[in-house]
């Protein structure tokens, strides 16, 4: 059996949690696939803060007895690095609807990145960008 049927028989067949855990195994062993149209994308919560609304009700779920978090652009950073490290080709910024971060904050933050952490950035839903107090919304 080739490769590509192996792979196509495991996406068809494996149960969806043994397919979510195989990257972490993987990273975790050291090793990774050979195949090139394999990538890996690291995700990193820059806040925890998210004002209830009926599109994230269920993504803050217990956050309300959480201390507020906002990571600093060298965080950010060094999570890049790390994810850069195990083989990841992008990172996935996601937060929430943080009243609290202006809009020039995410553009600020994009800036930071490409001078200092070049790297392909798969972040901001919609939402969270309309939702600043600066934003379109």
């Amino acid at each position: 059996m080739s490769e590509a049927s192996e792979l196509l028989d495991l996406y068809e067949h494996a149960p969806l949690t043994e397919l979510g855990a195989l990257p972490t195994q993987n990273a975790a062993a050291g090793t990774r696939t050979t195949s090139s149209r394999t990538s890996w994308t690291a995700t990193s919560n820059y806040t925890n803060v998210c004002v209830p609304t009926a599109s994230s009700a269920r993504s803050i779920a217990g956050r309300s007895t959480r201390k507020a978090t906002l990571l600093s652009f060298e965080e950010i950073g060094r999570k890049i690095d790390e994810a850069k490290a195990i083989g990841a080709v992008q990172i996935l910024l996601q937060g929430g609807h943080n009243p609290y971060i202006p809009f020039e904050w995410y553009l600020d933050l994009l800036r930071h990145i490409k001078t200092h952490h070049p790297f392909h950035v798969h972040g901001f839903s919609p939402s969270e960008v309309e939702f600043s107090p600066s934003g379109s919304g």
